[in-house]
């Protein structure tokens, strides 16, 4: 059975290499080029023109020079980016041939094993419960036992990994000790149980807020490069390359920064957890009695009726600066920058709106 297995285990992996999408380095450059990229890969001298190579080849091909381009870089390792461009690949892993199998090892075999594992079990149980209640056992007689158990069996021969060592049953004691300690510690409510959810770094697309909660998880602080609050109302979900550009553009040490950074990088080079629980964002507390009128984040997206909507309840009506009828007027979702220079197209004082936004 575990023959027939591995041969359908290779039939797979060769049908998903069989598939794999495979271009010329002229070919994989039109293609970036049907994408909009502005520049040009040049390919290495050792490689061949005219032998065609995967997506991963091609990118570790022109590593150093699309470091000049992290946007880009980030694009094109995003696997769901890819899959909407219908490039196919085969992972690495896939392609390597696993590991042989011990040879005899067959069903009747591993149930002999497993069977005697069950009954080792329940001997180390047998000794906890009598530990528990306060009977005293031969430390001997449960030597001996431990030993008996470590023996393998007769018709089994040794298989890699936990089955068959010596030290297997020695493990499992330690393992079931260690349960029972986490069974009588407390237990924390379900809410507090939230299971970890880890992507890849350069996957993993966050709020702003977000991104500060995952840097200050490490304990990085950042506002000292800074001479205003970083947290911010509201934002869109950005990549890490993005953010970090967001937070060059404004800090007023951007060495510093940039070290910052690079720390976080390399401690999340593994990924980053989704569920790392989120800092409220509080905003800071007004002097006057009214509350001073703001500019929304350049982050912020919503229709055109929709901004239209905000500046009223904010005490400016775009209405007193246009003969235009503005209500019928939609939109998919700009930014407020966006918003302006579209309402301005049809504003007759737009220089007046434009005073109005400064003053509130």
């Amino acid at each position: 059975m575990g023959r027939i297995l591995n041969t359908l285990e290779e039939q797979l992996i060769n049908q998903l290499a069989e598939g794999e999408t495979l271009k010329t380095w002229a070919e994989w450059q039109n293609w970036l080029n049907t994408q909009g990229c502005p520049f040009e890969l040049h390919p290495p001298s050792h490689l061949s023109l005219e032998r065609p190579l995967n997506y991963q080849k091609f990118l570790e091909a022109s590593e150093i020079q699309m470091k000049q381009h992290p946007e880009w870089q980030a694009r094109l390792c995003t696997p769901s980016w890819l899959q909407k461009q219908r490039i196919k690949l085969v992972p690495k892993e896939l392609k390597k041939k696993p590991s042989p199998t011990a040879e005899g090892l067959d069903l009747d075999s591993l149930q002999t094993e497993l069977t005697r594992l069950v009954d080792q079990i329940h001997n180390v149980q047998q000794q906890m419960g009598h530990l528990e209640s306060g009977k005293t056992v031969a430390r001997p007689q449960l030597a001996r036992e431990i030993s008996e158990a470590a023996k393998p069996a007769s018709n089994f021969k040794t298989v890699p990994g936990l089955m068959g060592r010596p030290d297997a049953t020695l493990m499992l004691q330690r393992e079931l000790n260690v349960a029972v300690n986490l069974e009588k510690a407390p237990k924390k409510s379900e809410e507090e149980e939230v299971a970890p959810n880890i992507v890849p770094l350069k996957e993993a697309y966050l709020s702003f807020n977000r991104w500060l909660d995952q840097v200050e998880d490490l304990n990085l602080e950042l506002e000292p490069f800074f001479q205003k609050p970083l947290r911010v109302p509201s934002s869109h979900e950005i990549s890490f390359v993005q953010f970090c550009h967001r937070l060059q553009r404004e800090s007023s040490e951007p060495e510093e920064l940039r070290k910052a950074l690079e720390a976080f990088e390399r401690f999340r080079q593994n990924g980053v957890d989704l569920n790392l629980p989120e800092t409220e964002f509080e905003p800071e507390a007004s002097d006057s009695g009214t509350s001073e009128f703001r500019l929304p984040n350049d982050e912020t997206y919503k229709n055109f009726s929709e901004w239209i909507d905000w500046l009223r309840q904010e005490g400016i009506d775009p209405a007193d600066f246009t003969s235009q009828d503005l209500e019928n007027l939609s939109s998919h979702q700009i930014s407020f920058p966006q918003f302006c220079r579209r309402l301005e197209r049809r504003l007759d004082d737009p220089e007046g709106f434009r005073e109005k936004l400064k003053t509130g």
